[in-house]
């Protein structure tokens, strides 16, 4: 039987976190025809050992990679799904991601690429448009990003923390994108992406600058995008806390 969806999950010693991740994403497994890919960095805790006769997983390899974009990469590679979810270790899939269905088995090719809002650990839902107004600034979590296989091969690991960014940016004019009406992950606030350190900040904005200029959008917007990832950049490097949306979510969780 053609598989409709492949959920992969990458992780690495991030203890109870794949555990809660797996938990969340068993009970969408059937109902959503998908498979369930494990790609494990060789933890040195527990985390995937415990889970590793897990029925649920179809796939669980557990080897060194060259961070988290590589084992995605490695994900996908594997994978044999019409569609491609990534939930990564700490992320949790919603009982409203069912509402995926129709569109993953509808055979509707004028669709390649579905996202929706994401919640917060304090039940805080975020909104998110997708737009090239939206990606000067800012980023759709992939979380909440199910791409069509036709449109991703793999991620360029040339861009660091930016590779799902550079992706998006350089695929925009093949896109044909539709918002899904229901949140569809919770996501994890303390993950590699969410790093506050003045480096991984400044390193984001410079691999946004890059994948500003490589990109085949209209000359304009990729000069405006440049020159605001330069900007924020220049701001980062000594307040790296600075306008940081992850921040504020955290702080709404606190209250």
């Amino acid at each position: 039987m053609d598989i409709d969806l492949s959920i992969i999950t990458v992780n690495y010693n991030s203890g109870d976190d794949l555990e809660k991740t797996v938990k969340s994403i068993s009970p969408l497994i059937s109902f959503l025809n998908a498979e369930y890919i494990l790609i494990d960095g060789l933890s040195d805790d527990d985390s995937y050992s415990r889970l590793i006769d897990h029925t649920v997983f179809d796939v669980a390899i557990s080897e060194v990679d060259g961070g988290i974009y590589d084992a995605m990469n490695k994900g996908i590679k594997l994978s044999r799904g019409k569609w491609i979810w990534f939930l990564n270790s700490g992320d949790l899939a919603l009982k409203s991601a069912r509402c995926l269905k129709p569109y993953l088995d509808s055979g509707n090719k004028s669709i390649n690429l579905l996202y929706g809002n994401f919640m917060t650990v304090s039940g805080y839902e975020v909104d998110q448009n997708l737009s090239l107004r939206m990606l000067l600034t800012g980023m759709i979590n992939h979380q909440t990003i199910v791409y069509r296989r036709d449109i991703l091969d793999s991620f360029d690991l040339n861009y660091g923390l930016c590779a799902d960014f550079a992706h998006l940016l350089n695929s925009f004019q093949k896109i044909c994108p539709l918002k899904i009406d229901a949140p569809l992950a919770e996501y994890n606030l303390y993950g590699k992406s969410s790093s506050f350190t003045r480096s991984d900040r400044v390193k984001i904005w410079l691999y946004r600058c890059k994948a500003f200029y490589n990109s085949s959008l209209p000359l304009l917007f990729r000069l405006t995008g440049m020159l605001f990832s330069l900007g924020v950049c220049s701001i980062k490097a000594f307040f790296p806390l600075c306008g940081s949306r992850t921040l504020e979510l955290r702080k709404n969780i606190n209250k």
